[in-house]
């Protein structure tokens, strides 16, 4: 229960500084000061709705039933795209894309997803190799600290 409320907590405020992180962005960037809270609006909904459901499926329970590391990473990464994904098309749907427009930015995304994904399959070889090689010399730990 402890280590859940703490990953609660540090998920809470990685989302509230990528939040404040966005918005002073936005800011920056000259989006008009009457639009900046709805947009935060939209970002803390859509982000922390898929936030809520990205770590409900990072889990130890769900993704270990990849298999091995690699999978795990790849699954995890399968896991962030498909969270960049929705943030998109939340955004898109907040603009009012036309249709034209909202087919060409998914297959943008669609393309961006599986680059991310096969990167990760070329990274993740030999990071799993090491961490399963660390794992056999008993230096692995059951749980990362900051989960």
């Amino acid at each position: 229960m402890k280590g859940t409320l703490r990953t609660a907590g540090v998920a809470l405020l990685f989302l509230v500084g990528s939040l404040a992180l966005a918005i002073f962005a936005a800011f920056l960037l000259g989006v008009p000061s009457a639009d900046l809270p709805a947009v935060a609006v939209l970002l803390a909904v859509a982000g922390g709705g898929g936030g809520l459901l990205a770590l409900l499926l990072i889990r130890p329970a769900v993704l270990g039933r990849l298999g091995g590391v690699r999978a795990q990473l790849v699954g995890a990464d399968l896991i962030g795209s498909l969270l960049l994904l929705g943030m998109m098309l939340a955004g898109a749907r907040a603009m009012f894309i036309s249709g034209h427009d909202l087919s060409l930015l998914l297959t943008m995304l669609t393309f961006a997803a599986a680059l991310s994904v096969g990167f990760s399959l070329l990274c993740a070889r030999p990071l799993a190799s090491r961490i399963e090689r660390a794992g056999r010399n008993g230096t692995d730990r059951r749980r990362p600290t900051w989960l």
